[in-house]
């Protein structure tokens, strides 16, 4: 199992704030950087003082077989959502914090970030992980 960080690297896709509030996605191509089974990749950067509100993701390109993911972070890899398709029609979204682990918002009080960790290789997918939070103003 590695960890692949290529994603987090620079700035990601979008990233709107709006006083303390804000949504920030990535768009993770694995036509381009390739990853095994049981990889952990870094999708978004997490700062400390920060609360996660919604995370999910929403795929662009099927990967074209089986392909699944946890969605999760540091803590815990399947928080936000366990098995999620990656193999799904493009536009699927999958949102978390209504039933997984991550009920009703995480909070961070240290650097982070959120996770696929990969149960297959992937090598065609394309899918944007996306969340929304909130900022404390104090830390």
């Amino acid at each position: 199992m590695a960890t692949v960080n290529d994603f987090v690297k620079g700035v990601q896709g979008h990233q709107v704030q709006q006083g303390l509030v804000g949504y920030m996605s990535n768009i993770l191509d694995f036509s381009v950087t390739n990853a095994a089974s049981s990889d952990v990749v870094e999708a978004l950067p997490v700062t400390s003082g920060t609360t996660i509100l919604s995370c999910g993701t929403r795929i662009i390109t099927a990967e074209g077989g089986t392909a699944t993911a946890d969605l999760g972070d540091g803590t815990d890899p399947n928080g936000y959502g366990d098995a999620v398709d990656l193999n799904a029609a493009a536009n699927t979204i999958e949102k978390a914090l209504e039933a997984d682990a991550y009920g009703v918002g995480v909070y961070y009080s240290a650097d982070d970030t959120i996770d696929l960790t990969l149960d297959h290789a992937l090598d065609a997918g394309k899918v944007e992980v996306w969340a929304t939070y909130a900022r404390s103003a104090v830390k």
